[in-house]
């Protein structure tokens, strides 16, 4: 309930976004002065709902507070510029006040601070009124988490970076030339994409209000329908080799929550490397979108400290009439990729054809990745890549990649 939010902000809370929102508006400044793009500054105010399930909280509604700056691409004369209606790009910062989210134990969860970047597209406009969507990545710092004896409770932060993933929808209403109020609904998300344990993700739904200044008035668009050249649709293919690493589910299990005494459970794992090589098949329609098939072969080195600690778990019989344990996984999806000059976000969707890691990283049949990256054309197209690989939507491990696109 709405009456679980605490709305009160901490006494030093002010002063930072102030200092901060002083220190954005210097750079801001700055750009505006060596660019002709609109640069405008935005202050929300956030009230959200955590969905991730814990037991031993008691309460789920938190406040965040964040400051941006955006710059405005109506004087890009890009084709990307032109196709996506002319977005905002920007960057912000954000206090999360996860410390409004109590326990029925002692355990707790401290406010976290993020760095984001942002893309806001409208979609609409009439009148006063617009309607768009925006999308958020960036990184969380989380000063303290999870310990086996000082916070058992807290199985959603063990590291003290995390990533953070945010998107939804919004609306505003013109004040004047330079000023907008608005309200938006979105989905957040923050993980470590098991490169430590537990990590139970925080998945949060809520909704805000806003105010934005813009430095200028509006601009008209740099160039017209007319400026650019019809697209040529083509064929496109991307190889790529990569990997990463992650925490075993299985040892966190037999090694911490199987264990009675706090003081002799574990708490660092071992972070074990995976081995990627992904080739996808593409139809490039248009400048903004590309859509295909691709391929996601995994090795994991993790099998036999995997059967090990499921023979603590779930004992020999059930072991030796499971699914066995290859270190090779094949995964086939359907991708989605969209452009903006070099850079690339993706997503992609897929089914396990072969998948055998013992019980605990069986995961099933579906799973998910998504990502960006960053074409070199004077490098013959050869791009790099970061993405997170997920299971039934929750995290795998990150996966960097270096490739190629032909």
């Amino acid at each position: 309930m709405l009456s679980h939010i605490r709305i009160a902000m901490p006494r030093t809370t002010p002063i930072r976004i102030a200092s901060l929102l002083f220190l954005l508006s210097i750079v801001g400044h700055a750009v505006a002065d060596d660019t002709p793009s609109r640069t405008t500054f935005y202050g929300r105010n956030y009230a959200g709902r955590v969905l991730t399930a814990n037991e031993a909280r008691s309460s789920n509604w938190y406040m965040s507070y964040d400051v941006a700056v955006g710059f405005s691409t109506r004087r890009d004369s890009s084709v990307y510029a032109y196709k996506y209606g002319y977005p905002t790009w920007g960057v912000g910062i954000a206090v999360s006040r996860f410390s409004d989210l109590q326990f029925t134990s002692p355990s707790f969860m401290p406010d976290v601070y993020t760095v984001y970047a942002s893309f806001h597209r409208q979609l609409v406009q009439d009148g006063r009124f617009t309607w768009g969507y925006n999308w958020e990545t960036g990184i969380t710092s989380s000063p303290s988490y999870y310990d086996p004896v000082g916070n058992p409770d807290n199985l959603a932060q063990s590291s003290f970076i995390m990533a953070y993933f945010g998107g939804g929808f919004y609306g505003t209403y013109a004040l004047g030339k330079q000023w907008q109020l608005g309200t938006e609904l979105t989905y957040r998300h923050h993980s470590n994409g098991k490169l430590s344990l537990p990590n139970t993700g925080i998945d949060i739904i809520g909704a805000s209000i806003f105010v934005r200044y813009a430095l200028s008035e509006p601009a008209a668009p740099a160039c017209a329908k007319e400026h650019f050249a019809p697209f040529k649709r083509r064929m496109m293919c991307h190889l790529a080799v990569g990997g990463g690493v992650h925490s075993c589910d299985a040892e966190w299990i037999a090694y911490n929550r199987m264990v009675e005494r706090p003081e002799d459970k574990q708490s660092v794992f071992t972070h074990y490397p995976k081995l990627t090589l992904v080739a996808d098949m593409l139809y490039r329609y248009s400048e903004k979108h590309a859509t295909g098939i691709g391929l996601d072969l995994t090795c994991s080195t993790n099998m036999r400290q995997l059967e090990a600690a499921e023979r603590i778990i779930y004992g020999d019989q059930q072991v030796d009439e499971g699914p066995g344990y290859s270190p090779l996984s094949v995964g086939v999806g359907i991708v989605q990729e969209f452009f903006w000059k070099n850079l690339a976000g993706y997503l992609s969707v897929g089914v396990y054809p072969y998948l055998h890691r013992g019980i605990t990283e069986n995961y099933g049949l579906y799973y998910q990745k998504a990502g960006a990256r960053y074409y070199f054309p004077d490098w013959h197209n050869t791009f790099v890549g970061l993405a997170i690989k997920a299971n039934d939507f929750v995290a795998e491990f990150f996966e960097f990649s270096i490739g190629k696109a032909f």
